[in-house]
């Protein structure tokens, strides 16, 4: 019995040795895989970091060898009246010959064709341009709808095309053309939204429409505190008014709880600044 007892006791002691490096072995491969994966880590971060360098460098190269510079643009809204502003270009025509033509084009908000003028050589091969326009002056909207997925899709589209046409209707394109002899050589046609120099004076309103259960609401904002002095909500059946009621002021928001989307197919914000303007915004249609 004791032989017995003995014998099972050694098994016992061989089966723990032999789990014992069973662990250390598995413990030993899990720091051999992380110790491969942090290095892997590494690696991508430098082969990463590697590109972005590679990506600037080859930038450098192709700015250099481009025959126009970059173009820099300011804009002079100072004293303007009515958002009428000069805005400035500046660039470097690096193959200039005396024989070379420089063109700037350009075409703003809704303007089917682009506009053509000569600009001023400051001196040799460098050009300049101002030219005048009109930004509309008043405040950014950003508009969020949150609304039943069945009717979310259309009211949802219906706001990004009204926001893009008026993207649009601020967007400045230009770009440059040399002209040497029979050839012509025409820059990249850019794009610039010049709407928030209007803006400047009334920040962007914020509109959230909460339209997904019973409990409807709308909340208005301005991200510059204390511009707007009051908001009134403006219900309509395509263009006949049904309803125009003030919003809850709360300090620098205005909220309206328990609208019924059932009573018009169209809302309009009007908007009452402290500096006595008043502004009309479309924030929803179905």
């Amino acid at each position: 019995m004791k032989y017995f007892n003995f014998v099972v006791a050694m098994m016992l002691l061989v089966s723990l040795i032999i789990n014992v490096k069973l662990l250390n072995h598995i413990e030993s491969v899990e720091n051999q895989l992380m110790n491969l994966a942090n290095q892997q880590q590494e690696i991508i971060s430098r082969v990463d970091g590697q590109a972005g360098e590679i990506r600037v460098v080859m930038d450098d190269i192709q700015k250099q060898q481009s025959w126009i510079s970059e173009m820099n643009m300011d804009i002079n809204s100072q004293g303007s009246v009515k958002g009428e502003s000069v805005v400035n270009f500046d660039w470097q025509i690096k193959e200039f010959t005396k024989d070379s033509k420089v063109t700037f084009h350009y075409q703003f908000g809704d303007q089917e064709e682009f506009t053509s003028i000569v600009p001023k050589e400051t001196q040799t091969g460098f050009f300049k341009v101002e030219i005048p326009i009109t930004v509309e002056a008043g405040p950014r909207y950003e508009i969020h709808l949150m609304e039943r997925s069945n009717d979310s899709g259309n009211s949802k589209q219906k706001i990004e095309e009204k926001l893009q046409e008026e993207y649009a209707q601020q967007s400045l394109k230009y770009f440059v053309s040399v002209t040497q002899g029979d050839v012509v050589k025409s820059s990249e046609i850019q794009t610039q939204y010049l709407g928030d120099f209007g803006s400047q004076a009334y920040g962007v309103t914020n509109v959230d429409l909460d339209f997904q259960g019973e409990h409807n609401s709308i909340f208005v904002s301005n991200y510059e505190e204390s511009l707007i002095k009051k908001v009134e909500l403006l219900q309509y059946q395509n263009e006949t008014l049904v309803d125009e009621e003030e919003m809850r002021s709360e300090g620098a928001h205005f909220s309206m709880n328990q609208v019924d989307p059932d009573n018009f197919n169209r809302l309009v914000i009007k908007v009452y600044f402290k500096n006595e303007e008043v502004f009309e915004k479309e924030i929803y249609k179905k």
